[in-house]
């Protein structure tokens, strides 16, 4: 069975200002293999500054969600 952790505007939000509880589910999605995504949308919501999407996209390597449609 295939599983996702997906983040509405509230979790990305919090991934995005290192909420430890979030960042906990994060590491146990991918831990278990599964996918972390959000969408477009909750991006542009939650995304304040170029720094934001780079966490978000991966840039740094370190974090990464994918992004889809919803």
């Amino acid at each position: 069975m295939n599983q996702a952790l997906v983040l509405n505007g509230e979790g990305l939000s919090r991934f995005l200002r290192d909420d430890r509880r979030v960042a906990g589910f994060i590491a146990a999605t991918y831990q278990s293999g599964s996918l972390v995504c959000t969408s477009a949308m909750t991006v542009i919501e939650a995304a304040s500054d170029p720094e934001d999407l780079a966490l978000i996209l991966g840039e740094d390597g370190a974090k990464r969600i994918r992004v889809v449609a919803l």
